[in-house]
């Protein structure tokens, strides 16, 4: 019976007795008083994962868990100031996919790594710190922090002294890694990748659901810009995944570790997590998602017969594009690319 399992008792109680939902706001008080409790007990976050989806931010919280001097929030993706980024908002299949009730993720969160969820509750929020003042660094990594306009404002007025740090990659391949975990998990049913991408792109939608944001959400620069502008550049840090996880640059490790005040930190050998996988049968996998069956496993299934069906029910796949499409995805990012070398003052490493 954990300490995130007696918070959790708790705010059923806190939920019946103000049963109405927080207002989506830092500058709602509940909220500021939150902060100012987590900074008072020494439980407040001091690091911030922000993103890119796709670029290696699980890998990344796996290794810096496995550090006597850092504790992860125990949901790596609470998502609480992501405030424009709600499942409320979401349409069709995709929020079926992230519909969740925080109370029952922050108790599975007790017996099980619970990759995200949407915490809207300040006390759920808080409770997913408790225990950390002892660490040095209390990190959590949404990555929809880099994507949301209202996340930049939330953490440096909540948590003005906190590190911000972000991993990029090289966008076409992010944008296919993309499309694959969505492919996955069934909200994305058409089986060509460059259409996909394509198709996306060309939607005006801006609603979660009806688009993926496959190439919106690699176009780094003007993400990163609202990080800049709030926060001193020694507060910031922008690691690269070819450089971390490709060849193990050795400067670009070294300089990870001394913005975050590390030693001993050296990524592992072949320790990629989370990465997508091909459905061996994309019919059934549709089928398993729309029954709602897919989610219930997710949820409820041990994670050892969870590890075991993916064996059987995916293998590694590869979304091939030919020279042709590959050129007419880097020319959507190339603006971006320019811009993104100008603010950092190095090159990318794509």
């Amino acid at each position: 019976y954990c300490v995130l399992c007696k918070v959790f008792d708790l705010t059923v109680k806190m939920r019946k007795l103000s049963p109405t939902a927080p207002q989506r706001s830092w500058e709602n008080p509940e909220i500021i008083e939150m902060a100012e409790r987590m900074q008072a007990q020494g439980i407040a976050p001091n690091l911030f994962l922000v993103g890119a989806q796709k670029c290696g931010t699980t890998t990344l919280a796996s290794l810096l868990t496995e550090h006597p001097d850092v504790f992860f929030s125990r949901i790596k993706e609470p998502n609480f100031l992501g405030f424009d980024v709600r499942p409320a908002d979401f349409v069709g299949d995709f929020k079926k996919l992230h519909i969740e009730d925080e109370n029952a993720a922050l108790k599975r969160s007790c017996t099980e790594d619970v990759l995200y969820a949407y915490i809207e509750n300040p006390a759920i929020y808080q409770a997913l710190f408790e225990g950390s003042s002892q660490f040095s660094i209390r990190a959590e990594g949404s990555v929809t922090y880099l994507f949301s306009s209202e996340a930049p404002s939330a953490i440096a007025t909540l948590f003005p002294s906190s590190k911000i740090l972000v991993i990029l990659r090289d966008p076409v391949k992010r944008a296919i890694s993309n499309y694959r975990m969505q492919f996955q998990a069934g909200v994305e049913t058409e089986p060509d990748v460059f259409k996909a991408i394509m198709n996306d792109h060309a939607k005006a939608s801006y609603t979660w659901g009806t688009k993926h944001f496959y190439v919106e959400s690699g176009r780094y620069a003007d993400q990163l810009v609202s990080y800049f502008d709030l926060f001193p550049k020694s507060q910031i840090h922008i690691a690269f995944f070819e450089e971390l996880f490709g060849k193990k640059d050795e400067v670009a490790i070294a300089n990870l570790a001394a913005f975050l005040g590390l030693d001993e930190f050296k990524p592992e050998e072949d320790a990629q997590k989370n990465a997508s996988l091909k459905p061996r049968n994309a019919v059934i996998n549709k089928l398993l998602f729309k029954s709602g069956l897919k989610r219930q496993i997710q949820r409820y299934v041990p994670k050892s017969l969870k590890d075991f069906g993916k064996t059987l029910f995916y293998e590694e796949g590869s979304s091939r594009l030919d020279q042709g499409e590959m050129e007419q995805l880097q020319d959507l990012f190339q603006s971006d690319r320019e811009k993104l070398e100008n603010l950092l003052g190095r090159p990318a490493p794509w």
